[in-house]
């Protein structure tokens, strides 16, 4: 290598001296065990500098194209949960034993995949590309254009702790065609917030695509970490994921653009809704642009906009479809059923459960169904069928609730229930008495 560049901004510089760009010097930066040391050259042509950013699913370094002297962001496929390294004693990534190794070599296919489906994307602007990927070091890498602005995180901060909606708005509005191309190659984001938005020379430019995933393998496990009021109810389980994910990040996103408040977590919402509606923190924005963030930050998946074009329709059409209601849920009398939360608090269900109920042979029950049930989720495992438990159930499609039980108070041969869909009875009319007996 005949030139030297500086390992913070990769601007060239003479060997030993502070760089006249950014007035650093090489040995004021000390990496972690992990982390690729400085000065690593990947396939022969890539500079490695710092550590631009790291999560549960990859390192971002900063880098240099020495073939063409370009500034670039190296992403390295590195899951934690799954794989170490001590880079003082080798570049390659050890992955751990058992089923982990599996889900390794698995998610580093799907990395490369991914990367593939993105390089084709080269003709939405607003989307960071792709210039390069490959495998080295028993892990892959995706090489993609360094983009050099302020985040939106960083300008709230420079605006005040606000931007205006007349600012904001017409920013934001190419994101959504970016998006929508992305999730018809059947990519989601899943990582949408401001701080993986930039404003570089006046344009938006969304980040970090190693959080992508794609949306078709429900049953996965995804590893990520987690932004905490941008990411939605599904992200906290391991399947029910799609477009309408990064519906609820990008709504969240404006929402904390307009305001300056991060909206409560998910799961704090699911038990109380206390986020605070945007026309009272004096934002000037329409009662329809605001029914439409509250839409489109619904908590549950389905009572949401199912992609991005809806919510740019409620957003910036003034005379378009109306917005459904965002309403609270109808809780069900604790002395009928109990819906269990996990420790992430997110809804599921056992098969213990349901073979408890499946040997009580006391029990009846008409299970009506439909897409606006006040339990909406609400699932039998597959390994017990519906006829061995007394159960009608007519099939419910997208269902992710798994923990279902009857409570103590009532003995179960004395228990008749009839489960009608919200639409049809409201919770408090469901019959749990001494009085009826049970169907058999």
């Amino acid at each position: 290598m005949d030139k030297s560049f500086c390992p913070y901004c990769m601007s060239p510089v003479e060997e030993g001296a502070a760089c006249p760009s950014c007035g650093l010097t090489a040995g004021a930066y000390t990496p972690s065990p992990h982390h690729l040391p400085l000065g690593t050259i990947l396939m022969g042509r890539y500079l490695v500098g710092r550590v631009l950013g790291e999560g549960g699913f990859g390192i971002t370094y900063i880098g240099c194209d020495l073939r063409l002297e370009l500034k670039v962001a190296i992403k390295e496929y590195f899951p934690t949960d799954k794989v170490t390294r001590l880079a003082r004693e080798t570049l390659d990534v050890t992955s751990y034993m058992g089923a982990a190794s599996a889900g390794y070599e698995e998610g580093k296919v799907r990395f490369l995949n991914e990367a593939r489906t993105m390089a084709r994307m080269d003709k939405q602007p607003e989307i960071v590309g792709v210039r390069d990927f490959f495998e080295c070091n028993n892990t892959a890498y995706i090489v993609m254009e360094f983009v050099n602005g302020t985040t939106f995180k960083e300008l709230v901060a420079q605006k005040g702790g606000r931007i205006p909606a007349k600012e904001l708005l017409p920013v934001m509005e190419p994101l959504f065609s970016a998006l929508s191309a992305m999730h018809q190659q059947g990519l989601i984001h899943r990582d949408i917030s401001p701080d993986n938005l930039m404003l570089e020379r006046g344009a938006l430019r969304l980040l970090d695509f190693g959080c992508a995933r794609e949306s078709s393998r429900g049953t996965e496990t995804m590893t990520i970490t987690l932004k905490h009021g941008f990411a939605p109810l599904e992200q906290y389980q391991h399947k029910g994921q799609g477009p309408w994910t990064d519906v609820y990040a990008l709504a969240a996103t404006i929402y904390y653009c307009l305001t300056g408040k991060t909206p409560p977590q998910a799961l704090d919402r699911l038990c109380e809704d206390e986020l605070i509606l945007p026309r009272k923190l004096g934002v000037d924005i329409t009662e329809r642009q605001e029914q439409a963030l509250l839409y489109g930050m619904g908590i549950r998946p389905r009572r949401r906009f199912q992609s991005v074009e809806e919510l740019h329709a409620a957003i910036y059409i003034p005379d378009g479809a109306p917005i459904p209601c965002v309403e609270e849920e109808p809780l069900m009398p604790a002395s009928t059923v109990t819906v269990q939360q996990t420790e992430e608090k997110a809804i599921s269900a056992t098969a213990s459960a349901v073979e408890t109920i499946a040997q009580t042979d006391e029990i009846g029950a008409t299970v009506l169904t439909g897409e606006k049930a006040s339990v909406e989720e609400i699932s039998v495992a597959e390994e017990t069928p519906a006829e061995e438990i007394g159960v009608t159930a007519p099939a419910v499609a997208d269902t992710s609730v798994e923990k279902l039980s009857v409570t103590a108070e009532a003995p179960a041969e004395e228990i008749g229930a009839t489960v009608l869909t919200a639409e049809e009875a409201p919770a408090e009319q469901i019959p749990t008495t001494e009085e009826t007996p049970a169907e058999k």
